[in-house]
């Protein structure tokens, strides 16, 4: 049984590709990132509760982030209010494991340190947090570490998280025809020892590759 994390580039755009994965894979959650779901859109994915936040369209009309939380019916799952105005979805999963599923998209113009330590607190544990930070670190696969790296490592530690990411790279920039390492899978440790993290080879018309826990 896995779950998927995956930047899709766009919700309505990219349905074909999430629909093959979903199809190859048959996951029992999903962690979707960059949906561009405005409001008064809605997501129906077949077989699935979908727990989703839309995005409020940047100046110029892009859409920019949205997120989602995709259960299978059969598992009992129910949203958690967040305090917080960050990009983010938290579901709460009945399954024995009775883990907090968290969809997350930080842009990668500058993100506040302390809404993220926030939205941490607010999630009962374990923990299992999915999603694009735009963040740069050798820590987790990128050839340099920027700021929001930095500021990202400190709070992992000091949430007590474990990094689940293998150092592959997630995200390719059809620009440069480079490679990063940019979306991450964090979790409470008493559940990170019992999950294995892996990227899909390919991009599914995203310019991220999907990931499976």
């Amino acid at each position: 049984e896995s779950i998927l994390q995956w930047n899709m580039r766009g919700f309505i755009n990219n349905m074909e590709g999430l629909r093959r994965i979903v199809g190859e894979h048959k996951p029992f959650g999903l962690c979707l990132q960059e949906t561009k779901i405005r409001p008064g859109q809605i997501i129906r994915i077949p077989g699935y509760t979908v727990y989703s936040k839309e995005v409020q369209p940047a100046p110029g009309g892009r859409a920019h982030g949205g997120v989602a939380v995709c259960v299978r019916e059969n598992i009992s799952s129910r949203r958690l209010p967040l305090q917080t105005n960050l990009q983010a979805v938290a579901v709460r999963l009945a399954t024995p494991l009775q883990v907090t599923l968290v969809s997350i998209y930080l842009p990668d113009i500058y993100w506040r340190r302390g809404d993220l330590e926030n939205l941490l607190s607010q999630l009962p544990a374990p923990v299992l947090l999915m999603g694009d930070f735009n963040s740069h670190s050798t820590w987790w696969g990128s050839v340099r570490t920027d700021a929001q790296g930095r500021a990202l490592e400190e709070i992992i530690d000091n949430a007590n998280l474990m990094l689940l990411n293998s150092g592959e790279a997630t995200h390719f920039n059809a620009h440069s025809g480079g490679f990063s390492a940019i979306d991450l899978s964090v979790a409470t440790p008493t559940i990170a020892v019992r999950l294995e993290w892996t990227t899909l080879e390919e991009l599914y018309h995203s310019d991220h590759f999907p990931i499976l826990v």
